[in-house]
């Protein structure tokens, strides 16, 4: 059952409103690739951020399950994460675009923000729910500031404020 894989940090949150959930890509958001799985700079720093700052924190990726699974228990397992990701939520999806209503438990994606490098697979009707990161590609980039970028934007989205 998929509940039993849902670690309890990320079905409650310390200090995030309930129903606030983050949807997080893996492939050039959270590492650099599923190859390569080069952790972007601050990964750990910003995960526990953003589980202060929402009460679910789940996985919606490209990347099989499996495969998926492997990358995250690893990123725990090194320090480059906090212990919660090795049990993060997968989300299984299907078709073109990942729809935030593939998230279970879901009837109102209004509380549902989904952080990706990648436009495209944003679900008709559902760009305002998601915050672009620059992708993670350490062979082109010295520094990388995707995550203090985007930081900001996922607090004042939390609070509720209107962005741009």
């Amino acid at each position: 059952m998929q509940s039993a894989n849902i670690c309890a940090h990320c079905r409650l949150g310390s200090m995030a409103a309930t129903s606030r959930i983050l949807v997080l890509d893996l492939e050039g958001t959270l590492i650099s690739s599923a190859v390569s799985q080069i952790p972007r700079p601050g990964l750990h720093d910003f995960l526990t951020e953003c589980s202060r700052l929402f009460s679910r924190i789940v996985l919606m990726t490209t990347v099989r399950e499996e495969v998926a699974r492997k990358i995250v228990q690893l990123l725990a397992a090194e320090g480059s994460a906090p212990a919660w990701l090795a049990d993060i939520e997968y989300i299984q999806w299907d078709g073109k675009f990942k729809d935030l209503f593939f998230v279970p438990g879901v009837a109102d994606v209004s509380h549902i923000t989904l952080l990706d490098d990648m436009q495209e697979y944003v679900a008709d009707g559902q760009e305002e729910r998601h915050v672009w990161i620059s992708s993670y590609d350490p062979s082109l980039l010295v520094d990388d500031y995707g995550f203090p970028e985007v930081l900001e934007d996922l607090r004042r989205r939390v609070r509720g404020e209107r962005f741009g």
